[in-house]
């Protein structure tokens, strides 16, 4: 609705990541990103899945209008009421650390990313 394309390549798992935690990452990122292309012109959101023999790793970007302010890996939120705002990156971070993975943020050239890397379990 908002005229933001999004482009996806790569793969995801079969196995080792429960469907609810996958879903948890993407909407939660794929829904800063759409905020985070406020203001952009033909804004397109990259996801990039990639499987590699010690795990996963997701990276989702997006173009922005200014600099995100990145500290500590946290980001610094734009938003008036910053008591109720972060909490997805936050979740992203939680179910990345059940697998034993990472979350790394940068902001660059005006482009924002997250990669969330994933030590793959058994079937889930």
């Amino acid at each position: 609705n908002l005229g933001i394309d999004v482009e996806f390549s790569g793969s995801v798992p079969q196995y080792g990541i429960s469907n609810n935690d996958l879903c948890t990452v993407l909407a939660n990122t794929i829904d800063n990103a759409i905020r985070g292309c406020d203001g952009v012109e033909n804004a397109k959101i990259t996801v990039k899945g990639t499987e590699n023999p010690n795990g996963f790793v997701l990276e989702i970007s997006n173009p922005v209008t200014k600099v995100v302010e990145i500290k500590n890996n946290k980001v610094k939120t734009s938003k008036a009421d910053k008591e109720n705002h972060g909490f997805g990156i936050e979740l992203v971070k939680k179910t990345a650390k059940s697998y034993n993975g990472y979350v790394q943020l940068s902001c660059e050239n005006s482009v924002f990313k997250i990669e969330v890397g994933f030590i793959l379990k058994g079937e889930v």
